[in-house]
């Protein structure tokens, strides 16, 4: 079977993180194996989030449990989302490692979670330069926003070609790594294929409602689908279609309970237009 192993963050309330992505790639019929980052009570901007992250040799000592009964030698995937501090990083890079050394075949997915526009950065400045110099480099495919491609690329995105110069910047040195940049204007997502051709989608349905947690769906969408073996840019378009249902009929809270047959079969697909 299909395995994702997802880290991220366990928020109780508010629907985000790897809450929200341990639902929606379940939903997805594939397995996920789940390790937090942080456990907190509510979504930060509902409140004082409480809790506290969870210890890195807690993590630790659950990966060398699972790599010692040969669980990590199933995951097709792996999806890393929040990780709170410089320590955390380098615990996910390890889980890489040790995924790729069981796992040959196995994809990294890299949702970066760093910030987000308007706000600007939510985690301290040693984590963002963690993940940009240890875990960009492991990305099979990469997923950022716009404020997040530029804190990572250097590269000022105020137009659809500084967006296709970030994402060439984040991928130099990958390979054959893909690229998916949200946000870049008002409904844009950017997508950079191995073959280094930039295309656009629209999202139709993101602004007004107030919802948080798109992009940790749109990130645990496309790790499912890749995990069930579809093409990048297919794998893309189902992904982003499920996102525009779902936030065509949420208010501040993503309505994937209410809304998860569109997850697995959304109405459409969003056209990916390729860009000169």
């Amino acid at each position: 079977m299909a395995t994702v192993l997802l880290i991220s963050s366990h928020v109780a309330h508010g629907r985000v993180g790897g809450t929200l992505g341990l639902f929606a790639i379940e939903r997805m019929g594939v397995d996920c194996m789940f390790l937090p980052t942080v456990l907190y009570g509510v979504r930060p901007d509902l409140g004082p989030a409480g809790g506290a992250a969870v210890a890195v040799g807690t993590l630790a000592g659950a990966l060398d449990a699972m790599d010692a009964s040969g669980a990590l030698a199933s995951v097709s995937i792996v999806l890393t989302g929040y990780l709170p501090t410089p320590e955390h990083v380098a615990f996910a890079r390890s889980a890489i490692e040790r995924v790729r050394a069981a796992a040959p075949g196995a994809i990294v997915v890299v949702d970066t979670v760093l910030g987000e526009d308007p706000g600007g950065g939510f985690l301290p400045e040693p984590t963002i330069e963690a993940v940009r110099d240890t875990l960009v480099g492991l990305a099979d495919v990469l997923h950022a926003n716009r404020w997040e491609a530029q804190a990572l690329s250097g590269v000022a995105i105020s137009t659809l070609d500084d967006a296709v110069q970030a994402a060439r910047h984040l991928r130099t040195g990958g390979g054959g790594r893909q690229v998916v940049l949200t946000t870049i204007d008002r409904d844009g997502v950017l997508t950079l294929g191995a073959d280094d051709q930039a295309s656009i989608g629209r999202v139709h349905h993101r602004d007004g409602h107030g919802a948080r947690g798109g992009g940790d769906l749109l990130a645990a969408l496309l790790a499912a689908r890749l995990a069930r073996g579809e093409p990048f840019e297919a794998a893309v378009g189902r992904a982003l279609g499920s996102l525009d249902e779902v936030f065509a009929r949420s208010g501040a809270i993503l309505a994937t309970p209410q809304t998860q047959a569109v997850l697995f079969t959304p109405l459409r697909a969003v056209a990916l237009e390729p860009l000169a």
